[in-house]
């Protein structure tokens, strides 16, 4: 009983994280421009916008489907 508690437990963590994550990369898609001009504007490269978005959506992705 103890086991399916916490295989519930870590389910619904994982759909939670998920469900959070991938929201952080709809402002990269949509603005993806102006995010890469600012992120330069402090020193970052814009491939690592590129980079961010790639890995908040595919990586929110992934942990729902608990790869």
């Amino acid at each position: 009983m103890s086991d399916l508690i916490g295989s519930i437990g870590i389910l619904v963590f994982r759909l939670l994280y998920g469900v959070a994550l991938i929201p952080h990369s709809f402002p990269k898609i949509s603005m993806n421009k102006q995010v890469k001009e600012m992120m330069k504007q402090i020193g970052i490269p814009g491939a690592f916008v590129d980079l961010s978005l790639i890995i908040e959506l595919a990586g929110g992705l992934l942990v729902i489907l608990g790869v």
